[in-house]
């Protein structure tokens, strides 16, 4: 078309005009939903991952700081170096121990950080004991603790050899049936506890033990084998814990989420015997 000497192009059909077909934007927005779920996906496995790791690495830590505590504490247990005879074991259970230290070397009664109680103590006030304290109002060294367990060997003779079973192996006591004996936890005499020694086949039972009938001495026991078990503070919904454990007398079969660390050591108490 010309007007006043100008030529101007006929406008194109609009039929010709370029961009993107219904299918062709339904199959890109099909390709990024894919790629944006794999993304996603990625993410939160990534992410989930990292939480199980870090609540493993806490229990762990706690595990560790409690434990580490604990055996440098007992190794002091009764220690006296003026030989006043103020200091000692003074409880023995199953799932708690007592003692105290002269730390200051004064020779007098025990006082303020010389006194120990090892056990279990409800924190949080949720009605279960699940907080390890060296003392009734004293600071945390661990949590989510599920169980705690101390087993004795000791020298009822004094002849310097801690005392042993038919067999021949360190007799681990504990007084399990409240009757002032020492009782055996490795019933089977194999020279492991474990859970062959408890009596059934309950999921969770306590170990009864041999009754010794050696009257339980606080001042000859000469070592301790502590136990600790602990969990995350969280359930991992794509983990199933059904693992058996045995913390002292204690035989446990958890049936959960939760994911468990154990730990023993035995303890020679240094000062005791002297």
């Amino acid at each position: 078309m010309e007007r006043y000497g100008i030529n101007f192009p006929l406008a194109k059909p609009l039929n010709s005009a370029n961009g993107f077909t219904l299918i062709e934007i339904m199959v890109v927005l099909v390709i990024s939903g894919v790629i944006i779920a794999g993304i996603y996906q990625s993410f939160t496995t990534q992410n989930k991952s990292y939480l199980i790791q870090e609540q493993t690495v806490a229990m762990q830590q706690s595990l560790r700081a409690g434990f580490d505590m604990m055996a440098r504490e007992i190794r002091m247990a009764g220690y006296d170096p003026t030989e006043s005879g103020l200091y000692a074991i003074t409880s023995a259970g199953a799932t708690s121990m007592g003692f105290n230290c002269d730390l200051d070397g004064d020779g007098e009664i025990p006082g303020a950080g010389e006194t120990f109680l090892y056990q279990l103590y409800d924190q949080d006030g949720d009605g279960t004991n699940d907080t390890l304290r060296r003392t009734p109002g004293g600071s945390a060294l661990s949590e989510f603790v599920h169980a705690i367990g101390f087993a004795y060997a000791y020298d009822s003779d004094n002849d310097g050899v801690m005392d042993r079973s038919p067999n021949g192996n360190i007799i681990w006591a504990v007084d399990a049936d409240g009757d002032g004996d020492w009782d055996r936890l490795d019933t089977n005499d194999d020279g492991t506890i474990d859970s062959a020694d408890a009596p059934g086949a309950a999921t969770n039972e306590l170990i009864t033990g041999v009754d010794t009938s050696t009257v339980i001495e606080l001042d000859t026991i000469r070592a301790v084998k502590v136990w600790m078990l602990v969990m995350t503070e969280k359930p991992d919904r794509d983990f199933t814990n059904t693992f058996t454990y045995i913390v002292g007398n204690q035989k446990i079969t958890s049936n959960d989420n939760f994911r468990r660390r154990l730990l023993s050591t035995t303890i020679k108490c240094r000062n005791t015997g002297l």
